[in-house]
């Protein structure tokens, strides 16, 4: 009864999928923590087309490779979208990270991470970013556990059609400071809640300032899984015609290997 439950959720939450946004804060810390010892890895393709009114092609995909050993671990994710409509292309976005963990005590690890990305939605041609900072578990029990983590962030973004002026220069770079609190909960066997709030100003402008929220509840089936998420973010300094709040509920529906 309760995998035929699992299934139907699956079946009625995949239609919800809406890609990534690869603009915004990007939160990968489930699927860090979600990595088992040794290898493994995870990967979803959604894919819509249509005919008629209108001609709507759009597929995106994820690929996530891990490696944990003892006190260490390694990430890569790789995400893309594309689409067009009416023959022509309306969405684009890829979106890479690179993550190493190294634990030092039982509550406390250094963090070390890349990320490159890219989002016609937002007008961002080009964001690199690389960072590193400490993670540290506040508490924990037998269902889950409430974690705080900070890092230094250097971030290089290249906006397209920018007026070159204000907010809006073509090319810029700045020094962050990355926080995150994050509460994960086993709500039963097969199904973890979790939420994660991130708040990034620069350094030197703390008006300049990123704010997500991302709220996922994780089922998994056997080797598949859909995880639900709703993300909330506020960008204080987004380029012109792209809005300052922006809300996304999307499902990703894959297998782990």
């Amino acid at each position: 009864m309760h995998q035929k439950l699992l299934w139907i959720i699956v079946i009625l939450s995949f239609p919800l999928y809406t890609g990534f946004a690869a603009g915004q804060i990007i939160n990968i810390l489930d699927q860090v923590d979600d990595l088992p010892e040794g290898y493994s890895g995870a990967v979803s393709l959604p894919l819509q087309w249509r005919t008629g009114n209108p001609d709507l092609f759009q597929v995106s995909g994820e690929v996530d490779v891990g490696y944990r050993k003892d006190d260490r671990l390694v990430l890569f994710i790789a995400r893309g979208e594309y689409g067009e409509k009416e023959g022509e292309k309306f969405l684009s976005g890829h979106f890479e990270h690179l993550r190493v963990r190294k634990k030092k005590t039982d509550r406390f690890s250094w963090e070390l991470f890349l990320q490159n990305s890219h989002d016609t939605f937002q007008r961002l041609s080009v964001r690199a970013l690389a960072g590193i900072g400490g993670r540290l578990t506040l508490t924990r029990w037998d269902e889950g556990r409430f974690t705080f983590g900070t890092a230094y962030m250097a971030e290089y973004e290249v906006l397209t059609g920018a007026p070159g002026n204000g907010t809006n220069d073509p090319e810029t770079f700045s020094n962050r400071w990355s926080n995150y609190i994050q509460l994960n909960l086993n709500l039963e066997k097969n199904l973890l809640f979790s939420e994660t709030a991130f708040v990034q100003p620069v350094i030197d402008d703390p008006g300049d300032l990123r704010v997500l929220s991302d709220t996922s509840l994780k089922i998994s089936a056997g080797a598949f899984f859909i995880r639900n998420t709703f993300l909330l973010t506020i960008d204080t300094r987004t380029p012109e015609g792209v809005d300052r709040l922006q809300t996304t509920l999307k499902s990703r529906l894959g297998f782990d290997f």
